[in-house]
């Protein structure tokens, strides 16, 4: 038990201030997309398909799996009928860009992704793991980082109900990437979802934006490019009021299809959505290629109100972005069948496969 008059010790190393790689608010300009560059997202080992490893084992036990690992979100049902969900956060890039954002982002995205399903974050674990702390800018990386992790969970009112902390990872001298992990854990009183796919055919497709912070995100990794980003001074209570709007929209029965914009951006985001029978084709030019710090899309169903859907969001942008069509994707300077699409996707972890041997 605390004793108020004998603390515990604390052990205070010394580290560095924040730095930070973001410069100045973002600029409007938007970044085109070519098929090249999209099919090498798709196939590169950041970004091709899991589905050869998760379908290995069963992920259904006690028959109760809701969303299984082919969803961003997992739910169970639970014996009260309502729905539990997890999902999991931590983005290396975005620590190597500011380790504040990274803290924070680790627990905000996936957090903003249970939101996109209608759940409200309840509880969270976290798994910090960071280089030798001796060193002042990787001792730096871990203060500034859990300071934006806080800055998520209290603000979520969130608590962290278990973790853990692993030091000196480190080969040869080279220290790895500081990496705060974290899951989160949610609830709601349904196990209903909106989808994570385009669903039907003509479906209006939006974008429900809160944009304070643009990155090249892992383009930088593909193409070995240092990590640059725009938006200095971005506002943690912004993302947090975002986030709040989006768990009620995901609840209206209008919402067919929902999901957070993440690696790689918003193109390769849509292109994930699509089903062999059914496409996109966008209405719009758009920023297809940088991270925006957050965009959610949301897709209507067919004879949906748009305009009181519209009408609903506050404080944050919201852009028709285009139609859903049948069997092709075409954005920017990309007009490709959605086979061809899905294919690549699916297969790209093949050559990755065969290099380890």
């Amino acid at each position: 038990m605390h004793n108020k008059d004998h603390p515990p010790p604390q052990f205070e190393r010394p580290f560095d201030p924040l730095t930070t790689k973001l410069t100045g608010r973002f600029e409007t300009s938007k970044a085109a997309l070519s098929t090249k560059e999209l099919f090498a997202a798709l196939e590169s080992v950041q970004g091709t398909s899991r589905e050869w490893i998760y379908e290995q084992y069963d992920q259904r036990v006690g028959t109760q799996t809701v969303r299984d690992c082919s969803w961003s979100v997992g739910v169970v049902k639970l014996p009260s009928h309502r729905g539990l969900a997890i999902a999991l956060g931590g983005r290396p890039h975005m620590m190597r860009l500011e380790s504040r954002l990274g803290g924070f982002d680790a627990a905000f995205e996936p957090s903003l992704q249970l939101a996109a399903k209608g759940f409200e974050s309840i509880a969270a674990t976290d798994c910090l793991n960071y280089g030798n702390p001796e060193e002042k800018q990787i001792m730096a990386e871990f203060v500034h980082s859990l300071a934006g992790l806080n800055d998520a969970c209290k603000s979520l009112k969130m608590p962290i109900i278990s973790g853990n902390v692993s030091f000196y990872n480190q080969t040869e001298g080279q220290n790895i990437t500081s990496t705060p992990s974290v899951g989160v854990v949610g609830l709601k009183d349904s196990i209903h979802t909106p989808s994570q796919n385009f669903e039907a055919v003509g479906a209006p497709v939006f974008l429900v934006s809160q944009a304070q912070v643009k990155t090249q995100g892992l383009w930088s990794d593909l193409l070995n490019q240092n990590e640059s980003g725009q938006g200095e001074n971005w506002k943690p209570e912004l993302w947090i009021s975002f986030l709040n709007q989006i768990r009620e929209l995901a609840q209206l029965p209008e919402v067919e299809c929902t999901r957070v914009v993440g690696k790689f951006g918003l193109g390769y985001t849509l292109a994930k959505m699509i089903q062999p029978e059914i496409g996109f084709e966008a209405s719009s030019e758009q920023d297809w290629k940088n991270e925006i710090l957050y965009q959610v899309i949301f897709v209507l169903k067919k004879g949906s109100d748009q305009n009181a859907f519209e009408a609903k969001i506050i404080n944050a942008q919201i852009e028709k972005i285009g139609m859903t069509t049948k069997g092709t994707f075409k954005i920017s300077d990309i007009t490709e069948s959605c086979d061809s699409v899905i294919n690549t996707y699916r297969t790209g972890w093949e050559k990755h496969f065969e290099e380890l041997f």
